[in-house]
């Protein structure tokens, strides 16, 4: 399903690191769009009764993590919410996964030191930075989790920002750039998505699928020139690791040379069943990538 429902935003999920401003962020876009804001730590709050650094503390961080994924599991039905998720959410993939059914899920990120300023006062309220050493924490923690907070379908650096211009921004991403329409099938279905100067956003959009880090570009030297490096950067952005290949452009190359060269590129690439292959180009390459991917391995993902 799309993000629109009759026009309406479903949802917007907002994830990411402690102290990076997704209840600030998240109370501000939902006055904006007139929606209604969620926190699942305020939700947890209010189920168990108990402070979240009291739930950690007596209870241990994998109960506080069963507890949590009650309340994510709890919000799978609601529209028109701004959700808020504590930091470490996204670590189980159910959770994940759930969240990204709902709507659109942006990351917001900040750097090591701003995030130590914004919490170092209140370092108690913050069980996950217990410690000796705060900022090494923060970075350790933001390095375990930086797989999950990749499959996100935007990221917002808010480091120097301020919170309505990150909303500005989430706004601009989700609301003006992008429609996606999902077709049906019998026994599948693919989405289509609609909009102007996304192609850096091809990279965490691709994170919301199975998908392994493998994957391969097919284009021609022309377009390449134009938008290749920001589809390969934001590929590498999102945890991908892209090879990228030139089709010369003309019908001509609409061939079984072609298709036999392309079978190469993605055994010399290890491309398993799970690898996308990517067609950044007109209706040969459309035609020619789409027809390697149905045919590699019995068929491998197409975008």
């Amino acid at each position: 399903m799309g993000y629109w429902a009759n026009g309406q935003m479903k949802n917007i999920i907002l994830v990411g690191f402690m102290g990076t401003g997704k209840s600030e962020v998240g109370r501000c876009l939902a006055s904006t769009l007139d929606m209604t804001f969620v926190d699942t730590d305020t939700l947890i709050e209010q189920k168990t009764g108990t402070k979240i650094p009291e739930l950690f503390r007596d209870r241990g961080e994998a109960e506080f993590r069963a507890i949590e994924k009650e309340v994510v599991c709890s919000l799978s039905d609601v529209k028109g919410h701004v959700i808020a998720t504590g930091g470490g959410a996204v670590i189980d993939p159910d959770n994940l996964t759930l969240l990204k059914s709902l709507g659109p899920v942006v990351h917001l990120r900040a750097n090591p030191e701003v995030i130590l300023e914004r919490t170092g006062g209140n370092i108690g309220a913050r069980p996950m930075l217990a410690g000796d050493n705060a900022l090494a924490r923060i970075r350790e923690l933001q390095a375990v989790r930086a797989g999950f907070y990749n499959q996100a379908n935007y990221e917002v650096d808010t480091s120097v920002q301020k919170v309505q211009d990150v909303t500005q921004e989430i706004l601009t991403l989700v609301q003006d750039k992008i429609r996606t329409i999902r077709v049906d099938l019998s026994t599948a279905g693919y989405d289509i998505v609609i909009g102007r100067s996304t192609l850096d956003q091809v990279g965490p959009m691709m994170r919301g699928f199975k998908l392994t880090d493998q994957a391969l570009v097919i284009t021609n030297p022309g377009v390449r020139s134009l938008y290749g490096d920001v589809v390969e950067t934001s590929l590498r952005g999102a945890g991908f690791e892209p090879a990228m290949i030139e089709v010369p452009a003309g019908e001509a190359q609409k061939s079984l040379e072609w298709a036999s060269r392309l079978y190469d590129a993605m055994l010399d690439h290890r491309m398993d069943r799970q690898s996308p292959v990517i067609a950044l180009g007109g209706g040969v390459i459309g035609d020619l990538t789409g027809f390697v991917a149905a045919t590699y391995m019995r068929g491998i993902p197409f975008i």
